[in-house]
């Protein structure tokens, strides 16, 4: 992943939305709020991503364990986990 870097944005968001963020993460800042959810997103992405490489591998057993075919969907997982 990429240096953090902090840019001057000033995008028009609902403060509903913001208000709503806030209540959910029990904080107060509003850019905290914000950085929050969009931290959120993208670890969703990174989740949708795994699961896809997953659907692609095969299936899981009735114990919860993967099927041998997923020994390169774990790989990736732990790439994308840092």
């Amino acid at each position: 992943m990429k240096a953090k870097s902090i840019k001057d944005k000033h995008p028009r968001l609902g403060q509903a939305k913001i208000d709503k963020a806030r209540k959910v993460f029990r904080i107060k800042p509003e850019r905290e709020a914000v950085e929050r959810a969009l931290d959120l997103v993208i670890a969703e992405d990174q989740i949708d991503t795994v699961l896809k490489v997953i659907r692609e591998k095969g299936t899981i057993n009735q114990e919860g364990f993967p099927v041998t075919r997923f020994r390169g969907a774990f790989e990736s997982l732990a790439a994308l986990v840092v």
